[in-house]
C-alpha cells in the first residue's frame, strides 16, 4: 500500500468573553466563553504509512515557530490518542508508521490555541487517512481527553465561525456571526502557561444582590455577534483571567490602554493570555488602529489584522 498523504488547517482563536464560574471537583474550572475562530492558522501535513510491527511509529516536525515536535506536542498526542481510539490494524495485521510535519503561524503559548489548532487539524487530517469516518461528532471524545480548547478547534477546523463554550469550555453551542469581525491582535512575544495563571488565580469575586447571573456576558455577546452587532459585541468583550496576568506580565496592563488609545471599539486578553486583541469596525479601521499603535508602542511587537470569521 502506498503512503498516504493528507493535509489539514488549524485555526487560532480568541475569545470576546471568559467567566470563570467556580472550580470543579476534576481540578479544571467551569466557564461560559464565547470563541470567535481567526483566520490565522497552522498548516498541518500527516503521512501515514503501513508497517509489518503491529504498534504506532510516530514523527512529528515543526517548522515556523520554536517548538517541540515531541511526545509533549499537542499534536503528537493528539496521533496517539486516535491510534489507541478507533485506529484500524494495518495491512496483513500490521500497525503504522505516521509522519507529522506541522508549520505554524499562530504564537505559541499566547492564549490563542495554536496546540490545541494543531492537536485538531491532526485528528481530521488522520481521520481521513485511516478511512475511519469518524467527522466532527465521532471526533469529539478524543478532542475532548486532549484538552479543553481542542473541541472548539475541531469545530473551527471543520468550518465553525464562532461558538458559546461551557463546562471545561468544551460543551459546545455554535454561533454565526452576522458580519465578519476584524481583530487588530497584538502579541506580546512571551509565552506564558494556562497552568501558570489558573495556579494564581483567587477564584470568582462574590457578586452583588442583583448582579447578572454567571454567564450572562457571554449570553449577551453571543447574540450581539449574531445579529452583527459589532458595537455590543466590543462593549461586552470580558476575560476574568486579565487581572492575574496583567500582574504576571508587567506592561500588558498599559498595552491593552494603548489598544484602545489607538481607536479599537474594544479590547480584551484571548484566553489566559499574554495576547491581545481589538475589535474595529471594518479593515480599514482595523489597518488604522494597528497603524497608530504602532507609533504608541516602542519596541518590537507582532501586530496582525486578521478576520474573525
Amino acid at each position: 500500500m502506498a503512503d498516504r498523504v493528507h493535509l489539514a488547517v488549524g485555526y487560532a482563536k480568541v475569545n470576546l468573553t471568559l467567566e470563570v464560574l467556580g472550580r470543579r471537583d476534576d481540578g479544571y474550572h467551569d466557564l461560559a466563553t464565547c470563541f470567535l475562530r481567526l483566520q490565522l492558522a497552522d498548516r498541518v501535513e500527516v503521512r501515514v504509512t503501513p508497517r509489518r510491527e503491529p504498534d504506532l511509529a510516530l514523527g512529528c516536525r515543526v517548522v515556523g515557530r520554536p517548538v517541540e515536535g515531541g511526545a509533549g506536542n499537542l499534536a503528537w498526542r493528539a496521533a496517539e490518542a486516535l491510534y489507541r481510539y478507533a485506529a484500524p490494524p494495518g495491512p496483513g495485521g500490521g500497525g503504522w508508521s505516521v509522519s507529522i510535519r506541522l508549520t505554524k503561524t499562530i504564537p505559541v503559548a499566547a492564549g490563542l490555541a495554536g496546540g490545541s489548532a494543531d492537536a485538531a487539524a491532526t485528528l481530521l487530517a488522520l481521520d481521513r487517512a485511516w478511512d475511519l469516518g469518524l467527522g466532527v461528532a465521532g471526533l469529539e471524545p478524543v478532542a475532548r481527553s486532549l484538552g479543553a480548547d481542542v473541541p472548539f478547534a475541531l469545530w473551527a477546523a471543520a468550518g465553525t465561525r464562532a461558538a458559546v463554550g461551557r463546562g471545561r469550555g468544551d460543551r459546545l453551542e455554535p454561533v454565526q456571526p452576522g458580519r465578519t469581525c476584524w481583530v487588530v491582535l497584538v502579541d506580546p512575544g512571551l509565552g506564558l502557561g494556562t497552568a501558570r495563571v489558573f495556579a494564581h488565580y483567587p477564584g470568582p469575586v462574590s457578586r452583588p444582590p442583583g448582579a447578572p447571573p454567571p454567564g450572562a456576558a457571554t449570553d449577551r455577546v453571543a447574540r450581539a455577534l449574531a445579529e452583527g452587532d459589532i458595537g455590543q459585541v466590543a462593549a461586552g468583550l470580558c476575560n476574568d483571567l486579565e487581572a492575574v496576568t496583567f500582574s504576571l506580565v508587567p506592561g500588558l496592563a498599559e498595552l491593552k490602554a494603548k489598544l484602545l488609545a489607538a481607536g479599537a471599539l474594544g479590547a480584551a486578553m484571548s484566553g489566559s493570555g499574554p495576547s491581545l486583541f481589538g475589535l474595529a469596525g471594518s479593515r480599514r479601521h482595523a489597518r488604522e488602529v494597528a497603524g497608530r499603535l504602532g507609533k504608541l508602542v516602542r519596541g518590537s511587537l507582532a501586530v496582525r489584522v486578521v478576520a474573525g470569521r
